[in-house]
């Protein structure tokens, strides 16, 4: 797994937190325990001592070590269990008193057993996803955000109302049956609003989103193939809950980015992840721009959206000078 020091890193202090967090509630709730049965204090007192003297009978080598041993072991679980139904009593939880971890695996530690735990590589890779995002020029909207005046035209009108509604639904029911998308039409008229609008709806409830223009997240993808920088960005789109491709076709056109282009594709495709993915490109010149194994799977597995209608850039623009001249 190649990653960043700034993600690992920031990974390395999120556990951190959790472990300090993780401390103050034991803290917490052995204050109230005590307070209220201080004979479990004096009976964990008890038990580290027996600890102690459990440590010196193994150390001296007495013939009697063995059966010694074992009544101290005894005593010890003896101790624990009366301890529990004290505390049971109190709280309704017998294990009131045991730390809480948010992973059980490695207890906040990141590893275990000297091999990185699923928690520390999870926190990694959402890092990894803010990290990227925080290239993107591409600012988030909210579907609130929508203004329908914005299509004077009845049908188009009609038609992005419901995609608005569409989407939002998909958004509320995300990962369900979600499909992949492509958005298709000329500049100005909303794709990449309403794939604004999902990145950061999506983003709220907690999934991981990457959302950048194609030319913008190829660029990173060749930049770490050829060591020009660090981490592995082509495994993090394949990675992210949703991964949002604005603008595609405005990339460059190289071997490398086209074989970048397909291998995410089918990554995704073959690990049931929706992308999204918008173009100025026609059906047309889709096929005239990529090769077939693109062209199939974009084409024929997406669900296509057409967007028409005039540029919403150039409707904000008149809107603004006519009420200057008002």
């Amino acid at each position: 797994m190649n990653y960043t020091a700034k993600a690992y890193n920031k990974a390395l202090k999120e556990l951190s937190k959790r472990r300090q967090a993780s401390l103050e509630e034991n803290k917490r709730r052995q204050s109230y325990v005590y307070a209220q049965l201080p004979e479990v204090r004096a009976m964990q007192e008890s038990q580290q001592n027996t600890r102690y003297e459990l440590m010196k009978i193994i150390a001296v080598h007495d013939p009697n070590a063995s059966e010694s041993a074992s009544k101290v072991k005894e005593n010890n679980i003896s101790t624990a269990q009366r301890i529990k139904l004290l505390v049971k009593d109190l709280t309704g939880d017998e294990n009131y008193l045991e730390p809480t971890y948010v992973c059980n695996e490695c207890k906040d530690n990141g590893y275990k057993e000297g091999m990185m735990c699923d928690c520390l590589r999870d926190l990694i890779k959402r890092f990894m996803v803010e990290e990227l995002n925080e290239s993107s020029t591409i600012a988030l909207h909210d579907f609130s955000e929508f203004c329908e005046d914005f299509y004077d035209n009845p049908d188009t009108r009609n038609r992005m109302i419901g995609y608005k509604i569409y989407f939002e639904r998909y958004c509320d029911h995300f990962p369900t049956g979600s499909r992949s998308m492509l958005f298709m039409g000329k500049t100005g008229l909303g794709k990449t609003f309403f794939s604004s609008c999902m990145a950061k709806s999506l983003g709220e409830r907690g999934f991981t989103v990457a959302f950048d223009s194609a030319p913008d997240l190829f660029r990173h993808i060749e930049d770490e193939h050829f060591g020009r920088s660090e981490g592995n960005t082509l495994d993090t789109l394949l990675d992210v809950d949703m991964l949002i491709l604005d603008d595609l076709a405005s990339e460059f056109q190289s071997q490398f980015y086209e074989s970048a282009l397909y291998n995410i594709l089918n990554g995704r495709i073959n690990l049931k992840k929706p992308t999204i993915i918008s173009t100025n490109l026609t059906k047309s010149e889709f096929y005239s721009r990529y090769n077939e194994r693109i062209t199939s799977r974009v084409l024929y597995q997406f669900v296509p959206f057409q967007f028409d209608g005039k540029d919403i850039r150039m409707v904000k623009s008149v809107s603004k000078i006519s009420k200057k001249v008002k």
